[in-house]
């Protein structure tokens, strides 16, 4: 049994699922599970994402329940979507790491092949259509099912975006539907594997780094993306605000077309960022002094360690 059993056991009911209605008896036995510590430094849409799959798990035929026992309730109480098998050319890239950077690796490339992919999924939408799809993506509060379901169709979407896209092509082909459909998933299909070669092209970067730098370069990449005090939703907005230029929910002509001359190209570029960084926060429901500090920040580097500032209590005075 691995966790991809788990994944399957959870993707396979998550779209029947209600909500959790647990008793305070069983509420008080998922603490227990996974620990009390670990629960109290959960934010509150995790909690509630951990007491669905528990109610989702009490509602399993007893031979499911007995699959989830085998590999760890608590495993799979825990378990992120993230967590799901690399594809191949990343996990035979991430074993040529050393060891204690492997693990980090893995996470780091699960990690950006759900970003990639959530991006270029929206980036198939029109313009328009992309922002209201992301909030829906990201509810708030945040709940597991009308996500899912969000996602669902975001997938159908996107399919029949590329049907469009080569509809022309399928039109002047004498092919049967099932030949039509075809020609969709290669187009798919080779967009996954631009996808997967730019995670790769990272990971091959990590491996000409100093192992210092690289350790420091990973954690800081995993510690951006699991802030505890953030929403699904705002993390992602995050991620966006730090590199907005990569953003298919802003408008790449936010502040017209780039000048030729470098300097005023320079300019140009840090008005673009941050008026797409007030955008972004601003959607986050950040308060007016961190979107204009993070706003005005030089750097990706400068942008997060002032977010996590704003996280930590201030110092005393003197």
């Amino acid at each position: 049994m691995t966790r991809a059993v788990l994944v399957l056991v959870l993707l396979a009911s998550a779209a029947a699922a209600e909500k959790a209605r647990l008793t305070e008896e069983q509420r008080a036995e998922v603490v227990r599970l996974v620990g009390e510590d670990v629960w109290r430094g959960m934010p509150p849409w995790r909690q509630r994402m951990v007491l669905d799959r528990y109610a989702l798990y009490l509602r399993q035929a007893d031979r499911k329940r007995g699959t989830i026992e085998r590999v760890g309730l608590k495993a799979f109480l825990l378990q992120r979507r993230d967590e799901e098998k690399l594809p191949r050319p990343l996990a035979e890239e991430t074993r040529k790491l050393p060891e204690p950077l492997r693990s980090r690796a893995e996470k780091f490339a699960a990690v950006r092949l759900r970003q990639l992919r959530l991006d270029r999924s929206l980036a198939r939408l029109p313009f328009d259509e992309r922002r209201p799809m992301f909030l829906r993506l990201f509810p708030e509060p945040f709940e597991q099912e009308p996500a899912h379901a969000a996602f669902e169709e975001l997938r159908r979407r996107e399919a029949r975006s590329f049907a469009h896209a080569l509809r022309e092509e399928i039109g002047r082909r004498d092919g049967t539907e099932d030949e039509r459909r075809a020609l969709v998933r290669e187009a798919v299909r080779a967009e996954e594997e631009r996808i997967l070669d730019r995670v790769r092209g990272e990971l091959v970067r990590l491996e000409g780094a100093h192992p210092e730098r690289a350790k420091a370069f990973l954690d800081g990449f995993l510690a951006s993306d699991n802030l505890r005090f953030v929403t699904p939703r705002q993390r992602e907005l995050i991620r966006y605000a730090v590199r907005p230029e990569e953003c298919p929910l802003i408008d790449p002509d936010l502040v017209g077309p780039p000048p030729e001359d470098p300097r005023e190209r320079r300019l140009f570029e840090s008005d673009f960022r941050a008026l797409a960084r007030l955008d972004l926060l601003s959607e986050a429901g950040f308060g007016c002094e961190m979107v204009l500090h993070l706003a005005a920040a030089s750097s990706a580097e400068d942008f997060l360690r002032a977010a996590e500032a704003f996280r930590r209590p201030l110092d005393p005075p003197g």
